[in-house]
């Protein structure tokens, strides 16, 4: 369940967390912005 089930569609987590970090669909870019500009704005 564990090992078919991430890479299967009914998995919405797995593979937006795969496509974002290699595709950068929409997650990379809401998840790339506030990360880089939280570092730079603290500072």
């Amino acid at each position: 369940m564990s090992p078919s089930t991430p890479t299967s569609p009914t998995f919405p987590t797995p593979p937006m967390g795969f496509s974002a970090a290699g595709a950068g669909s929409t997650f990379p870019s809401p998840a790339a912005a506030p990360r880089p500009s939280m570092p730079p704005r603290a500072t």
